[in-house]
């Protein structure tokens, strides 16, 4: 559902703690919400069920074999949701996380069985967004981290273009508050490997941003 509230922030009943719940009570019964990141809007379900998956893929007009990353919080350790964890990680960790950012790498037994992993990798995204984490802490779930657009489309950066895009009522819309200025670009994606960075897209973090992160490591860098 789309809440006429959400989309003015200047409204006098505008009460972003009030959005934070009401999302918080769509995502525990199955339902998607899009929210601001710090780059674009994102697409958030529970990355436990199912079926909410499958309305995320839905939306995005995505096959259902479609690999989707997840959000976790700036706080959870890498150690126990990767496995292994490349030592290369605690440097690019250190550097850019929280932050626009999405790391590609084996799970750890933790989160081998979620519906998001497609063989034998995942994403995950610690971002440093006030909203995503407003959500993940009332929440306690994992969560999507999939831009909110059609396929093929741009990611949306506003409450309207989401509105215009979808044209659903099975979408509730999180307006950005006016203190937040989402970047646009996309988050880079990385998938680590032992002795190698794969720079899957090239987004918010630049590819020389990275290799100055890791150059105390014997690192390959190769952008795909």
């Amino acid at each position: 559902m789309y809440s006429e509230k959400s989309s003015n922030p200047n409204s006098k009943n505008f009460d972003m703690r009030d959005e934070i719940t009401k999302a918080a009570e769509i995502l525990f019964n199955g339902g998607v919400v899009a929210a601001p990141t710090e780059t674009v809007y994102g697409l958030l379900a529970d990355a436990t069920s199912i079926s909410a998956i499958d309305k995320v893929r839905m939306l995005k007009g995505k096959p259902k074999d479609s690999p989707i990353p997840l959000f976790v919080p700036p706080s959870a350790e890498l150690s126990r949701l990767l496995s292994p964890v490349p030592t290369v990680l605690n440097a690019i960790e250190r550097n850019f996380l929280p932050g626009p950012l999405l790391v590609v790498a084996k799970p750890s037994k933790m989160l081998t069985n979620l519906p998001v992993c497609i063989g034998d990798k995942i994403g995950i995204r610690k971002s440093s967004a006030p909203v995503i984490n407003k959500l993940l802490k009332q929440t306690g779930m994992f969560l999507t981290a999939t831009s909110a657009n059609r396929h093929g489309q741009k990611p949306a950066i506003s409450a309207l273009q989401i509105i215009e895009s979808f044209k659903t009522t099975e979408l509730y819309v999180i307006d950005n508050d006016s203190k937040t200025e989402l970047s646009g670009k996309p988050s880079t994606v990385i998938e680590v490997k032992e002795g190698e960075i794969i720079i899957l897209r090239q987004g918010d973090i630049s590819a020389s941003e990275i290799e100055r992160a890791v150059g105390n490591y014997d690192m390959k860098i190769r952008i795909c």
